[in-house]
């Protein structure tokens, strides 16, 4: 019998989130390779989608296992008389608590609690992740796996997408929000665009406790774009700019990398290691750092290439369909214990 999955498919509610693309991601490569997942979703405000799925999802699974995609399991898994495996992208709650609203840090460390001591098996996307997990809560060691994740954006989509950019340009993608850390890379580039003619794009959607930014001639912003007209950014920027305050994997750094491009990024969290050697580490508090990186990289042309080289390597052995398989492994082998 094919294997049955039954999947909390509440991140689909938000598409353009790290989680919404992840879980979009596995799905349509889980339906490639003859396995289409029974998909759980809930709809309404955030209190009902909280009570529906903590209390609901527990019941009524008719599948073989029960995966959750975003860091909890249902209270009520247990009920459920299926094995359950979760995946943790990140522990924010733990290394960047300020970062997100306290009421919001409380709930997460709850249930990742309780979540990762009742599942089967937990993936994690990176080995800090998992390090930073098995840290806190030692006696999940033994189920932990991981499995890096893919680029949610590629080559294939800027197929004939045009910029625009009238000159060249450094890319910022990430939320507005504390974490990401843009308010010191924009203080960066300010200082920088006095000694050059380079521009910095920056995508970014509106998030929690978002910082607000004086017009600059140098920094253009753009918000709510497609997957098409970002590939075309990535396609053309000189470099990447990725100084987040803690990452539990970082797809803007993969995805640019896929694009060949040299990279600078935080000397924290997930990002050294998926980075790889194909850019220059910071310190993400450290203006000065950001600043000086953002010299070299504008100005060192042989610098780039040789991280340019990393980067398309490196990429060269990230895929869903590895993540995807790697993934129904992990189902498996909780069936089969």
């Amino acid at each position: 019998m094919p294997l049955q999955i039954t999947v909390d498919g509440r991140p689909l509610n938000h598409p353009f989130s790290g989680i919404g693309r992840y879980t979009v991601n596995l799905l349509a490569e889980f339906e490639r390779l003859g396995v289409v997942p029974d998909v759980r979703r809930c709809n309404g405000s955030k209190l009902r989608e909280l009570l529906t799925a903590n209390l609901a999802f527990g019941f009524g699974n008719k599948g073989h296992i029960f995966w959750s995609p975003r860091h909890h399991l249902p209270l009520t898994q247990p009920l459920s008389r299926i094995p359950s495996v979760v995946t943790v992208h990140d522990l924010v709650w733990k290394h960047a608590r300020d970062t997100m609203p306290a009421a919001r840090a409380l709930y997460d460390r709850f249930l990742m609690s309780y979540s990762v001591q009742i599942a089967d098996a937990i993936i994690c996307v990176s080995q800090c992740t998992a390090s930073d997990l098995i840290t806190e809560f030692p006696s999940v060691e033994q189920k932990v796996e991981i499995i890096p994740l893919a680029p949610t954006v590629d080559p294939s989509m800027a197929a004939n997408e045009p910029t625009n950019a009238k000159r060249p340009y450094a890319l910022f993608v990430g939320t507005n929000e504390p974490r990401k850390n843009l308010a010191r890379v924009t203080e960066a580039f300010k200082r920088h665009a006095k000694k050059s003619a380079l521009q910095l794009i920056v995508v970014s959607n509106r998030g929690w406790l978002e910082s607000s930014f004086e017009p600059h001639a140098q920094i253009e912003y753009q918000e709510e774009i497609s997957d098409a007209q970002l590939a075309g950014l990535y396609r053309d920027c000189r470099f990447l700019i990725a100084p987040s305050l803690y990452e539990g994997f970082g797809l803007q750094v993969a995805e640019a990398m896929a694009f060949g491009k040299s990279i600078i990024t935080s000397n924290q969290g997930a990002l050294p290691e998926v980075c790889d050697g194909a850019g220059i580490l910071v310190n993400p508090y450290s203006v000065d750092e950001i600043e000086a990186a953002i010299d070299e990289l504008d100005s060192n042309e042989i610098r780039r290439t040789e991280f340019e080289a990393i980067a398309r390597q490196t990429s060269a052995n990230r895929s869903w369909r590895k993540v995807a398989e790697s993934t129904l492994d992990v189902f498996e082998r909780v069936l089969k214990s």
